[in-house]
């Protein structure tokens, strides 16, 4: 959430952004300005989704060699006994 307001004080701001907003943009607006802190966030959000699928991704390699590995000391411990 972008708040664009008349807005100007640093509380305004302050209560904006503890309110959950991402950036909080004053009037009067600049438009290149506006479009370039938009295209930020946008990136920030692409690239926040690609390492959250690239950690699922990780953790879910993590999880399987785990199981390989428990599965291997299972067998030596078999192995070892007989």
């Amino acid at each position: 959430m972008i708040f664009l307001t008349s807005l100007d004080d640093p509380m305004d701001e302050t209560k904006g952004l503890e309110m959950g907003a991402c950036d909080f943009i004053t009037r009067p607006i600049v438009p290149a300005v506006l479009r370039a802190r938009i295209r930020s966030h946008v990136d920030l959000r692409q690239a926040k989704t690609a390492l959250e699928k690239l950690l699922a991704r990780r953790a879910d390699r993590l999880e399987k060699a785990e199981q390989l590995l428990a599965r291997m000391c299972a067998d030596i411990g078999q192995f070892q006994s007989s």
